[in-house]
């Protein structure tokens, strides 16, 4: 497993087929952004832009993420020095995400 660690971004999207997946992406939807580093989500900006071929943030994609910042924060990743910090907390979370919603009152869920 130590090998994909070799290969490029430029090599290793066209091998899973990701790369034209995320060429006509439209929309960029994250569930669980709490769970998110910042180091994971600069990755995935980066990974858009080269798909899209396009330097804006995430690739023009349209953009939202969703969760809940007092659940669990991210897993840290030794391989790649990151903290797991939550992305909310960096100072870049503002150039990825330039509009918030933020909810306040909890409201109980019905099942019919």
């Amino acid at each position: 497993t130590t090998e994909i660690y070799t290969l490029s971004l430029h090599d290793a999207l066209p091998i899973s087929g990701l790369f034209f997946r995320l060429a006509k992406m439209d929309v960029l939807i994250i569930d669980e952004i709490s769970m998110v580093s910042p180091v994971l989500l600069h990755a995935i900006n980066r990974i858009t832009q080269f798909c899209k071929g396009d330097e804006r943030v995430m690739g023009g994609v349209q953009r939202i993420f969703c969760g809940d910042f007092l659940q669990l924060p991210p897993v840290p990743n030794l391989l790649t020095d990151d903290v797991g910090e939550p992305a909310i907390l960096s100072p870049q979370f503002s150039h990825y995400v330039p509009h918030k919603v933020h909810l306040h009152e909890v409201s109980p869920r019905y099942c019919p």
